[in-house]
């Protein structure tokens, strides 16, 4: 029996990995993932039979003399972490049962008691299911990030069922390439009307969701390592982000408006003035005393969680928010984000913005106010309650770009006499 590169022979229990040899199996392409099986042997005793290892990888790329499969690639380096993963398993086993001391351990016995520890495999929907219940279970979690959840679940159930033909797919099936089929999978959906559903960045996000919902498995100890941690995927290109001038802010403000329009056009404002979502808005509002923090030089604060990150936001209070605070009372009775966008529809045309004025559109402008009034990018990234700092850099690229040049304006960088080079005659 041959001996193994890497250390999967100690304490008297040896692990031999190899393909099956079927007609079944060689009928299959090389390039097809199978199963990595394995032959068990306790002092010297073999099992009587192999069993499967749940590690699934291609033949052609298998190595039977050096118990390991060949290459430098990522999924190659963790398909063999995944082997010493399973001898470590077994091994675990021999020292549980010798500890016991029921019974002399031997290679029959080991293989039971690992085929029973994997027996019920966990599986990739059920995994995905489980994350959404524990996304709806954290506080002020935001209904459109919850439901962007249910849109990736779903068009990955319709992906499982059209490609695999299956209910569900075991988590050893997962790898890059797998991912990448998904990708192309959701470019290629087509609405009713045979347009594109969706571009490369929003299938690339939803294919993204599967490396948070595998470290989800890892933490709840249904899966050791992500397969799809070193995934990497081209981004279509960005969209263009807009803002409010000031000039649409000011016509905003002085619009006469009554009722709901009203109530619509002070969220607006609120939101281009603090940078919050229409749910934390709403959060704020129903007890503003209750975020308000005073600056020692004078002035106040907001301090909130946002609930889509959970990263805290610390958003100064610009003159004329606190009025409109005032104005709504408890119970809170801010509209929702889909029926403030709603209305924003007919608003924008009011004040003569000439993109689809939206909730978002006046949580950016927040960004930009704050710059232009000369906070710094990392700030304003506190203020956004942003989890990384090249997120605010790509949003605010041109007001920042704007900024650097009027900064190397006020420190003279462009009449700094510079020494000339000396030519020799």
């Amino acid at each position: 029996m041959a001996s193994l590169a890497y250390p999967h022979e100690t304490a008297g229990i040896r692990l031999l990995f190899s393909f099956r040899k079927s007609k079944q199996t060689k009928a299959l392409p090389k390039e097809k993932r199978q199963q990595v099986m394995i032959l068990v042997t306790v002092n010297e005793v073999p099992a009587r039979s192999r069993h499967g290892s749940k590690v699934y990888g291609r033949p052609d790329q298998w190595s039977q003399k050096a118990q390991c499969f060949f290459g430098t690639t990522d999924e190659i380096r963790l398909l063999n972490k995944q082997l010493q993963l399973v001898y470590d398993r077994h091994l675990r086993i021999l020292l549980e049962q010798t500890e016991e001391g029921k019974f002399t351990p031997t290679a029959e016995t080991i293989r039971s008691a690992f085929i029973a520890k994997v027996q019920v495999q966990p599986m990739l929907l059920d995994g995905f299911r489980a994350f959404i219940a524990c996304l709806t279970t954290v506080e002020q979690r935001q209904q459109t990030t919850l439901k962007k959840w249910r849109f990736g679940a779903a068009h990955l159930t319709g992906f499982v069922k059209a490609v695999h033909r299956a209910k569900d797919l075991p988590l050893g099936q997962i790898n890059i390439k797998w991912a990448k089929a998904y990708l192309d999978y959701l470019l290629k959906l087509k609405t009713p009307s045979g347009l594109p559903k969706m571009n490369r960045t929003t299938a690339s996000i939803y294919v993204k969701q599967l490396v948070a919902v595998l470290d989800f498995m890892i933490e709840e100890g249904h899966l050791e390592v992500n397969p799809l941690s070193s995934l990497k995927l081209r981004q279509g290109p960005s969209k263009p982000i807009y803002f409010l001038e000031d000039v649409h802010i000011d016509r905003l403000a002085k619009l006469p408006l009554t009722g709901t329009l009203a109530t619509v056009r002070d969220a607006a404002l609120m939101m281009c003035y603090t940078g919050l979502d229409p749910a934390d808005l709403r959060q704020v509002l129903d007890d503003p005393a209750k975020y308000m923090v005073s600056l020692l030089g004078g002035g106040q604060k907001i301090i909130v969680h946002r609930g889509k990150t959970a990263v805290q936001a610390q958003i100064p209070l610009l003159p004329g928010v606190a009025d409109l605070l005032a104005r709504y009372s408890n119970p809170c009775r801010m509209p929702t984000h889909a029926y403030i966008n709603l209305f924003l529809k007919v608003l924008q045309d009011a004040i003569d913005f000439p993109h689809r004025l939206t909730c978002k559109i006046c949580r950016k402008t927040a960004g930009s106010l704050f710059l232009n009034a000369g906070f710094s990018i990392e700030v304003v990234q506190q203020i956004l309650g942003h989890t990384k700092i090249g997120t605010t850099q790509k949003h605010y690229a041109r007001i920042y770009d704007k900024r650097v040049d009027a900064e190397m304006s006020r420190v003279g960088m462009f009449t700094v006499p510079l020494s000339q080079p000396r030519h020799s005659a």
